[in-house]
């Protein structure tokens, strides 16, 4: 079992469980390995006023896959693919864009490094949702 950085969410917090897969060096993606606890800007490919809205999310990554372990963190390389529990930063903004099924693209910048696609969905209930 790794240890995290940071202590992940509690699990009765919403939570997007999705299938990841890092595009490689060669194709544009990242030049490095990307460590769990992973906080990047994700387009659910919706439009707000003629712009994508982008929205915060922590990934954890779950062990398999491409996923390895160094010193208690898992990571993934450029080109590799793990699932991972998804919390974005405000769900309550997000909630109403997803559902199983849908793709997005996992971006740094303006660059996209992965597209994910949801697997699962916990959902608590907004009441859980910190203010």
């Amino acid at each position: 079992m790794h240890e995290f950085r940071r202590r992940p969410p509690r699990e009765d917090r919403f939570k997007l469980v999705v299938s990841m897969h890092f595009i490689s060096t060669e194709q544009g993606g990242r030049k490095g390995a990307v460590a769990s606890d992973y906080r990047p800007i994700c387009w659910f490919g919706e439009y707000r006023d003629g712009s994508r809205p982008y929205h915060d999310v922590f990934f954890y990554f779950l062990e398999g896959s491409a996923a390895f372990e160094d010193r208690g963190t898992l990571w993934v390389p450029p080109g590799g693919s793990c699932r991972a529990d998804g919390f974005p930063l405000h769900r309550r903004y997000l909630r109403p864009s997803v559902s199983r099924g849908v793709s997005f693209e996992v971006c740094e910048g303006n660059r996209v490094v992965a597209n994910a696609t949801i697997e699962n969905i916990i959902d608590p209930g907004p009441e859980h949702d910190i203010v």
